[in-house]
């Protein structure tokens, strides 16, 4: 009797350790798939942004450009406005990469422990009095996450300019409709008002406050006349050769 109940214990105990063996397992593989690194303290650097966030600002200036030239002329043709209009597409698809880049741009900021006050942060950081009168009526952390989710739902304020031109070329066409066939024409365009704040302004405010505060060159003077430009509407004729017109481009 004592042998049988000898054996009954030692089964207990060797079930009672492959029992925790097998939770112990358990839960480690569950701390492993859901482990997430913990924030760290410290200075993001966002350079790698600020140049993608630059270089996309930096070409809708080029194609404003071109815009605002063939929107000068008496009359234009299809080999004119194609690749204008294949530039605003472009750059239109490219709004999801930048989208991309200011989800980054958060993703290291929270690491950081700077996005629950980054507006106060910005303002610290960035002494350009066009910049913060900006910030003074808007959020720069509120504008940060709505293009972080929503740039890329707002190409229609990229290559809607372009509606107008399409008129015009139809209107000088022999042709009763010049678009090819599988060509993509986007919905109309309604401008939004003076002073109200578009894509470009947000785009150019935003790049302006991740380079100001968080990258290791620092704003260009380019920078602060995008602002003064696209959120302004003063300086875009002097510095980008534009018409300080929104409603024309």
């Amino acid at each position: 009797m004592s042998r049988s109940r000898f054996n009954l214990c030692r089964f207990s105990l060797v079930a009672a350790v492959l029992v925790a063996l097998i939770a112990l397992g358990s839960n480690n593989s569950s701390a492993t798939d859901t482990f997430l690194p913990p924030p760290v303290s410290g200075e993001p650097d966002l350079s790698a942004e600020s140049q993608t966030l630059e270089k996309y600002l930096g070409d809708v200036i080029a194609y404003d450009k071109a815009f605002a030239t063939l929107s000068g002329k008496n009359s234009i043709t299809r080999n004119e406005f194609e690749p204008l209009q294949q530039t605003g597409t472009l750059l239109r698809t490219r709004l999801s990469d930048v989208q991309a880049t200011l989800k980054a741009a958060i993703a290291k900021l929270k690491r950081a422990n700077l996005w629950d006050n980054l507006d106060d942060v910005t303002r610290q950081r960035v002494n350009d009095s066009k910049f913060r009168l900006l910030l003074s009526e808007n959020s720069f952390k509120a504008a940060l996450e709505d293009l972080s989710s929503g740039a890329s739902s707002r190409g229609a304020e990229i290559t809607g300019p372009l509606d107008k031109l399409r008129t015009r070329l139809a209107n000088n066409s022999q042709q009763p409709d010049f678009r090819q066939p599988g060509q993509t024409i986007f919905a109309s365009y309604t401008p939004a008002p003076k002073f109200a704040r578009g894509l470009k302004c947000d785009l150019a405010w935003v790049s302006y406050g991740i380079t100001g505060a968080f990258s290791k060159k620092g704003p260009s003077a380019n920078s602060v006349f995008k602002v003064d430009c696209y959120c302004n509407h003063s300086g875009c004729g002097p510095n980008f050769g534009l018409n300080d017109d929104p409603l024309d481009f």
